[in-house]
């Protein structure tokens, strides 16, 4: 643990942790378990997009999606995979949120970063629908005690 010199704050000793803490690392996995199942997600929405457009009509359509050149036609293509990845992704990012509500803040500082990240993952909506559910506000509130 590293302190501040007093003459940062005068009169206040700060203590610096010379570590991310556990928390940290929790609020850090679930952010990036969050963005890549955003990302599979969208990914998933833009080919079913695709292939509705493509309309059963065997016409193939090109479709790019983040470099990748695709060839659609509705009965084949990426979708499968497609589907597979963004189940693979929402997984992570439910283990990665299971383990931040199963852990207990040890310091007021801890309480209120973990209060205000699942405050925003419940006022975030759009694919975390689950997250505003009655039962998981209220796992929420009580991950907090």
């Amino acid at each position: 643990m590293a302190a501040l010199p007093a003459s940062a704050a005068p009169g206040l000793a700060i203590a610096v942790p010379d570590a991310p803490s556990a928390l940290e690392h929790l609020l850090d996995r679930h952010r990036t378990a969050l963005a890549a199942s955003d990302v599979a997600c969208e990914t998933f929405r833009q080919l079913e997009v695709a292939m509705d457009e493509a309309g059963g009509s065997g016409q193939p359509i090109r479709l790019n999606l983040d470099g990748v050149e695709y060839l659609v036609v509705r009965e084949e293509g990426p979708m499968p995979a497609a589907d597979e990845h963004m189940k693979a992704a929402e997984e992570a990012e439910n283990d990665a949120l299971e383990a931040l509500l199963l852990h207990r803040p040890t310091t007021v500082s801890e309480l209120a970063a973990k209060a205000l990240y699942l405050a925003l993952i419940v006022d975030r909506g759009g694919t975390m629908i689950g997250a505003v559910d009655t039962e998981r506000a209220q796992r929420f509130l009580r991950s907090l005690a």
